[in-house]
């Protein structure tokens, strides 16, 4: 991807986020949550793009490897209650990690509004209501296998 450590494989990339129609960002839920993923993975120059095509709908994001938990860390970190099961604990960090994403998405494209110097800046909600929220999706390849047999 954009953050490959092979430049040539990176710059690949670049080009064909370029000519993209939709863009999907798959990253492991630890990095999602905790990261700019949104802000990192797609330069301001691509978000603008999608943004002026009304295309901004067609990005999505996929946080992997959601299976993968320590149930005492996620207390810890999400200020939970010692008898919150870890199912409990799962869906609430996976939450948190979507609305993270779609914050962080948001903050992007008000940069970018601050940028083409708009007087005012869009709320979450206003660019909700015009339609411009990624998708988000958590995911877990063994919580898919237990539930296909």
């Amino acid at each position: 991807g954009v953050q490959d450590a092979n430049a040539a494989r990176g710059n690949v990339v670049k080009k064909l986020l370029e000519d993209a129609q939709s863009v999907v960002i798959v990253s492991n839920i630890k990095r999602a949550a905790t990261e700019r993923v949104a802000q990192e993975m797609l330069s301001e120059r691509f978000r603008r793009q999608l943004l002026m095509d009304g295309h901004y709908g067609r990005l999505a994001f996929v946080a992997s490897c959601t299976d993968e938990l320590t149930l005492s860390e996620l207390k810890r970190n999400l200020k939970l209650k010692k008898d919150v099961s870890k199912e409990t604990a799962a869906a609430l960090r996976n939450a948190s990690a979507k609305e993270k994403i779609t914050t962080d998405c948001f903050a992007g494209l008000r940069r970018i509004e601050i940028q083409s110097e708009q007087r005012s800046q869009s709320t979450d909600e206003e660019f909700r209501r015009r339609g411009i929220a990624p998708a988000v999706f958590t995911t877990s390849a063994r919580d898919y296998q237990k539930l296909s047999g």
